[in-house]
């Protein structure tokens, strides 16, 4: 059991994380179903506590081309409940799109500014990835 605080999450078509999981040694049980297509990997987790493995999980998906995206959660205990809640939840990549950050920029500028850096290291990191690998797209 994981208690409060931040949870990385990879969102993709479930055929593809099971494979990417499966390829990067993660627990068969640290997928988990959203829905008839989609499944998550979020870490940390009972299942998922090497960051090593997540990451490498994300970049066989990159280097693939495969559709997913990274989510960035905050949860936090709730009295009485046997899983904390999730209280916040962003999406860092694919980035988040100019209105949105705007947005985010009048509520809390340096919030806004660090989701925006991560969403670009991440991006900069997938792109050395496929680079590497040879898949990255043309441009």
């Amino acid at each position: 059991m994981v208690g409060d605080g931040t949870r990385w999450i990879i969102e993709a078509p479930t055929d593809a994380l099971v494979r990417a999981g499966f390829r990067a040694g993660v627990d068969d049980n640290a997928v988990r179903r959203l829905d008839a297509r989609e499944s998550a990997l979020t870490y940390p987790s009972a299942f998922c506590s090497d960051r090593a493995r997540w990451l490498k999980a994300m970049s066989y998906l990159a280097v693939r081309n495969l559709p997913f995206q990274v989510v960035l959660s905050r949860v936090e205990a709730i009295d009485g409940e046997f899983e904390p809640e999730e209280v916040s939840r962003v999406q860092l990549y694919p980035k988040i799109d100019g209105a949105m950050l705007t947005l985010m920029r009048e509520i809390d500028q340096s919030e806004a500014g660090r989701l925006e850096h991560l969403g670009n290291r991440i991006e900069d990191a997938l792109e050395i990835m496929r680079r590497e690998a040879g898949t990255a797209p043309p441009g």
